[in-house]
């Protein structure tokens, strides 16, 4: 994609680590304690290379990111990305995690199928933007739950 990156999201975690997921054909997550800085940002890589957060997905879209203690080990942090997948009619929500590491990084198994978007775009936009659907946090289990922005 030309000019990307696109959708971004952004969460702030304990010790002044932000994580950040942007869009560009696929996701990347990466995080920071200077995000003025591009320099300073740190990613999930293999050989060189940044790692997709999107393990499952090859046409993602409209992301966004969480960050929240872990619930077994409250003095740590996970970070969750869910987005759209366009692959399967209805539009598909999905969410991978990260386990308590920053760059975080997005292990085989970790991209779940959480449901469908109830349809294939956004009716209000001409553009063909994904769904409204985002995450939020159960107060009590401090665990991820699917929600719905209103437009």
């Amino acid at each position: 994609m030309s000019g990307c990156p696109c959708d971004q999201a952004f969460d702030s975690g304990r010790d002044d680590v932000v994580f950040g997921t942007f869009l560009a054909d696929q996701l990347y997550t990466g995080s920071t304690t200077n995000p003025a800085s591009s320099g300073s940002w740190s990613w999930w890589t293999s050989l060189g290379v940044a790692q997709k957060s999107n393990l499952a997905s090859t046409s993602p879209d409209q992301p966004w990111l969480l960050t929240n203690r872990d619930t077994g080990f409250g003095s740590t942090d996970n970070v969750f990305v869910g987005y759209d997948d366009f692959v399967p009619n209805p539009v598909g929500i999905r969410v991978v995690t990260s386990f308590n590491l920053a760059p975080p990084q997005f292990l085989a198994g970790s991209d779940k199928f959480v449901g469908a978007s109830g349809g294939a775009i956004n009716p209000r936009s001409s553009a063909g933007q994904g769904s409204a659907e985002r995450l939020d946090v159960q107060p009590v289990a401090g665990l991820p739950v699917r929600g719905k922005r209103e437009l």
